[in-house]
């Protein structure tokens, strides 16, 4: 027979181990309870709390966690709420700057000081049992959301489908890895399928337009643009750039497309708009891609 102490219900317990291997639970306000298991509290470090039971693993929870109880866990030498598997996204909450960030025991909700202040675990509505979200993004500055087989969830207690059909149009079996704003109001999803094979899509939510593997760029503002408009007969000003694993091609509204071949050792991981450049970020290279003295050729097809 002996004593211990637990934790249940945000206040200390005293267990008694009796001797025919059963336990009885005595609460501060001197109820009793039968209980099969009642492991021993150790203490907490203010985000978690940590139990012994005879014969088992160290159990370590977080009982404030939002929409189930958060569990941390030794994988591989260490814990994973230190076992990061996706992007960390950026907004504010009651006005204070937060950060989201998708581990192995849920997502760790983090301060300005990088310490964390709440869990999202338990089930998350849109994927399998005991699935965590790898993919998070901001709807608005205080909405954080992640993404589910069918759309985007919100990130709390109830979380409840916000945007849905999102994804209709993404490859068989793809995955999405991360999702953030794209040009205009398209958003980008990066996505792998089984194979491995990777790609993104810029899709305008509630909204059936999609892109795949590019992007439309708006040139309103570039210097030669404003200076050439009225010369190459005021097209308008998008630019549409379908980027492939072996050539990238620009169409405008006026001409026929243009296109530039890729070097065939050349491996692509994404392609970027940065000022008036088009980037092509490969495993090895960087390829730059000068949008103001592509245009001629993209607005009137000339190459002079």
């Amino acid at each position: 027979m002996g004593v211990s102490l637990t934790w249940v219900n945000d206040s200390h317990s005293l267990c008694l181990h009796t001797d025919n291997e059963t336990y009885i639970r005595l609460a501060p306000n001197n109820t009793q309870e039968a209980v099969e298991s009642c492991p021993a509290y150790l203490g907490t470090d203010g985000f978690w709390q940590y139990f012994a039971e005879a014969n088992q693993p160290l159990n370590i929870i977080a009982p404030d966690s939002i929409g189930g109880r958060g569990e941390r866990k030794l994988l591989d030498g260490r814990f994973t709420d230190t076992i990061i598997i996706g992007l960390t996204v950026t907004g504010t909450a009651a006005e204070l700057l937060r950060y989201w960030l998708p581990t192995q025991s849920g997502i760790l909700e983090l301060d300005a000081q990088l310490q964390a202040t709440a869990l999202h675990a338990g089930s998350f509505a849109g994927l399998p049992v005991d699935e965590t979200p790898t993919a998070l993004f901001m709807l608005d500055q205080e909405t954080a959301t992640y993404v589910g087989n069918d759309g985007l969830y919100t990130l709390g207690v109830t979380r409840e489908l916000l945007v849905a059909n999102l994804f209709n149009t993404l490859p068989a079996n793809a995955k999405i890895i991360n999702l953030h704003d794209g040009y205009g109001n398209f958003v980008r999803a990066h996505w792998v399928n089984e194979a491995g094979q990777k790609g993104w899509q810029s899709i305008v939510p509630n909204n059936a337009t999609t892109i795949n593997n590019g992007f439309v760029i708006n040139v309103s503002t570039f210097e030669k643009y404003i200076e050439r408009q009225i010369e190459w007969g005021q097209p308008a000003p998008q630019i549409a750039v379908d980027v492939r694993s072996d050539r990238v091609t620009f169409q405008s509204s006026t001409s026929e497309a243009y296109e530039i071949a890729l070097p065939s050792d050349f491996e692509l991981i994404d392609a970027i708009l940065y000022d008036t450049r088009v980037l092509l970020i490969g495993k090895q290279d960087l390829l730059d891609i000068d949008l103001e003295s592509a245009m001629e050729i993209i607005f009137t097809g000339s190459r002079r």
